[in-house]
């Protein structure tokens, strides 16, 4: 089979707001894809029926991510920060016209937690994880928010 060399990269950007509405935290990561989300990817290339990768999860396990990896180890289900979908997706250009896909997700933190992984899915509950990445630990309390957005650019 003929390669061309094709791929995707993603990038994260994280922003914590505290409780007065200040910027508290802002950092860019980059994700790594997993194979689970190269696989889906290409079936939704061909028409074979798959959601869009429009959740955003966090948890808290800081085992380094890789592309095996099919899951958040330890996603939160509470505090405000469960799984949650972008309803405005978009799309922009960054070296071709429409190549980069965005996501973004704001919590509205109800309780006290330590981030540390990032997950971007297909699906509410379930799903396909198309990336995953962790940071160091960014604790998080009751009124702040955090707002998630995640870029997937293809790349020739």
């Amino acid at each position: 089979m003929y390669k061309e060399g094709a791929k995707g990269i993603g990038q994260i950007t994280v922003r914590l707001y505290g409780t007065d509405g200040r910027l508290k935290y802002y950092k860019h990561i980059r994700n790594v894809l997993t194979n689970t989300g190269f696989a889906a990817h290409a079936k939704r290339l061909v028409g074979v029926t798959q959601n869009a990768f429009d959740y955003i999860a966090v948890g808290t396990d800081a085992t380094a991510a890789s592309a095996s990896q099919t899951a958040l180890l330890a996603e939160i289900a509470d505090s405000g920060l469960s799984r949650a979908q972008d309803g405005t997706t978009t799309v922009e250009t960054t070296t071709q016209t429409d190549d980069t896909g965005n996501v973004g997700v704001t919590f509205n933190i109800t309780g006290s937690k330590t981030i540390t992984e990032y997950g971007l899915f297909n699906d509410s509950s379930a799903g396909v994880m198309l990336a995953r990445q962790t940071d160091t630990a960014l604790p998080v309390i009751n009124g702040e928010t955090l707002a998630v957005t995640w870029k997937i650019q293809e790349l020739a």
